[in-house]
């Protein structure tokens, strides 16, 4: 028999929190399995091998492992060119001409599209847009602390359209790199100043447009990927130490950033830098290794 490798295949959230998603290869057989993160302790070791996460149909919004367990070769990519090919999304659409783009995309870009403002904290806010379907999902996946939609439109390429003139005219962000949205982590979520902060760039963003914006609540995400914990001060990022294993308690997962405890201290680390790679999955509890330098600056 086979033995059984496991490959972190991404991450993910539904009503019971926030999950490894851990694809379990035995031969060509792939099981996906999806293990929760809150009050869950592992321990996970990341070896140098990798392998391709997967496909994900537009259509329905489904995604599965890999067919074929594809290794990776290069080791920045995530996904193998059939899967890719499966896949046939852009999400660059609007640089490209229709003909350029899959049928499946096509279709895609023509459902209801809505555009969006979410907050990472008081200093970081992004305008983007989702399809209609995806638009918590989406969230999520970006670790947005708070989110609200703006505007609701027919499809994709009107969505894009309102979303480039508010970042040109208003100098507001499309997209946030990994290490400010950890950064973003230390600061405490205050949803009330979040919310402050959001109706005013809302009153400039009514001041640009003929169309008002249908004012709709604003969502607090913090209670998907916290549920009632809470993240200290002092927490630690260990994302570009790329420690041999990464060892504790789960407190949750905010966009692709884990957070966990280990003696007493909170971790915080990017599940994206590990993404596809095989590991050694275990539930217990080792020393976890960090930088003592970080603890100096407190």
């Amino acid at each position: 028999m086979e033995n059984i490798i496991k490959i972190l295949s991404g991450y993910g959230f539904n009503s019971a929190g926030p999950h490894f998603i851990i694809d379990e290869i035995n031969g060509k057989l792939v099981k996906r399995n999806h293990v929760n993160i809150i009050g869950h302790t592992f321990t996970i070791k990341p070896s140098s091998l990798k392998f391709c996460i997967g496909r994900y149909d537009l259509r329905t919004s489904d995604s599965f492992p890999c067919p074929h367990v594809n290794p990776m070769t290069n080791k920045k990519e995530s996904i193998c060119y059939d899967c890719f090919t499966f896949n046939s999304f852009n999400p660059s659409f609007y640089n490209v001409s229709v003909s350029e783009l899959s049928i499946k995309q096509r279709e895609y870009n023509m459902l209801p599209h809505n555009v969006y403002l979410a907050l990472f904290d008081e200093h970081h806010i992004k305008v983007g847009i989702s399809q209609k379907k995806r638009n918590l999902t989406r969230w999520l996946e970006q670790g947005a602390r708070v989110a609200t939609v703006i505007f609701e439109c027919n499809n994709a390429y009107l969505a894009r359209e309102i979303e480039e003139k508010i970042s040109k005219e208003l100098k507001l962000s499309e997209a946030l790199r990994n290490d400010q949205k950890r950064q973003c982590l230390k600061n405490k979520s205050d949803f009330n100043k979040a919310s402050t902060i959001l109706e005013g760039l809302i009153t400039k963003i009514n001041a640009l447009f003929e169309q008002q914006i249908i004012h709709q609540s604003f969502t607090k995400l913090d209670e998907y990927y916290l549920q009632n914990n809470v993240i200290q001060a002092n927490i630690l990022d260990i994302s570009n130490e790329m420690p041999e294993s990464i060892s504790g308690k789960g407190i949750g997962l905010i966009g692709d950033t884990l957070v966990f405890e280990n003696s007493h201290q909170q971790f915080m680390f990017s599940l994206k830098k590990i993404i596809g790679q095989q590991i050694l999955f275990e539930n217990k509890l080792t020393s976890q290794a960090f930088s003592p330098t970080q603890i100096s600056l407190f």
